[in-house]
């Protein structure tokens, strides 16, 4: 019940016109909470300058990773497995502890930035996908096939440890970036790992992140995953987008739809109850530095610099 206020109270700071009606629905839920969550009135649905701020009313890009120097001296084929993927989780729960639940609802019922995403969330996404361009540029970086192959060999261990850790959003930013395109046509790369555990190991997480049946592997895991864990966000972003695309807010005589607002409030109590506990590894600065200093392959040229590592077979007439 407590998320389905919250979940409330994000839609009165957004969406003007339904403060009234949800002020007096959670009236209304707070005389049949018990004692222990009595912390929550009406009062806390307030409005706060008309639009989802931060404490101090600014939507400022947060601060979310230090700035490193540049460092030369390390190589992903010589790191501990083990280390690196420490080092990812410790750099997405950096980020993942920034984001709240109105962060997630902005993009939503903001009608001022419909569409965009708030600070916490972009900056999450944009680690994302530099991940996921920072594997294809190391694999891609390797000119020797054996090189090539034992990087590419590398990042399918890492995905094997940060699944270990429940790390989910990095699991699949890796992913992502092993079934790229210019990745996934090294051929001759491929068959030198053909038969390794490890490569093994990695199939199966492709199958447990499959988005058939609508992630349906991947929410069972997250079911039964111990914290600290990070979830994959973009399941959820999707989720929040079907939910408010595909149900009406209010009923016929104007009042909340509140079974969307439960299944809203459920995705939030998710995310808060993963914030709850995070990673205690080690930080390692200077591997953290070199993951996120690499000058990555723009998209647009990474194709092209996977033909001239490996042409593409003549064809048979």
């Amino acid at each position: 019940m407590r998320l389905t206020l919250q979940v409330f109270h994000e839609l009165c700071l957004s969406r003007p016109e339904y403060r009234l009606i949800c002020r007096r629905l959670s009236e209304n839920l707070l005389r049949s909470l018990e004692p222990c969550t009595s912390q929550w009135t009406a009062g806390d649905l307030r409005e706060e300058d008309g639009q989802l701020a931060d404490e101090t009313g600014k939507m400022a890009e947060p601060s979310v990773l230090p700035m490193l120097s540049p460092t030369q001296t390390l190589s992903i084929a010589r790191l501990d497995t083990t280390v690196v993927a420490e080092q990812l989780c410790l750099m997405e729960a950096s980020i993942f502890s920034l984001i709240k639940p109105r962060d997630l609802m902005q993009n939503l019922w903001n009608v001022a930035r419909k569409g965009e995403h708030a600070a916490s969330v972009a900056s999450s996404i944009r680690h994302f996908n530099f991940i996921s361009s920072w594997v294809v540029t190391r694999i891609l970086g390797e000119a020797e096939l054996a090189d090539r192959a034992r990087t590419l060999l590398k990042f399918m261990k890492i995905a094997v440890e940060l699944r270990k850790a429940n790390n989910f959003n990095s699991l699949m930013a890796v992913l992502s970036g092993i079934s790229s395109s210019p990745i996934l046509r090294l051929q001759k790369t491929y068959r030198l790992i053909l038969g390794k555990k490890a490569f093994e190991r990695y199939q199966v997480l492709e199958g447990l992140m499959s988005s058939e049946r609508s992630f349906s592997a991947y929410r069972q895991a997250l079911r039964v995953a111990n914290p600290p864990c990070i979830p994959y966000l973009g399941v959820f972003l999707r989720d929040l987008f079907y939910l408010e695309e595909a149900n009406k807010e209010t009923t016929s005589d104007g009042g909340i739809l509140l079974p969307k607002l439960l299944l809203m409030g459920d995705i939030v109590h998710t995310i808060e109850a993963f914030q709850m506990r995070t990673y205690t590894f080690q930080p390692d600065l200077e591997i953290q530095q070199y993951i996120l200093n690499c000058r990555l392959v723009p998209n647009d040229e990474a194709y092209d610099l996977s033909l001239k590592l490996e042409a593409r077979a003549p064809t048979q007439h």
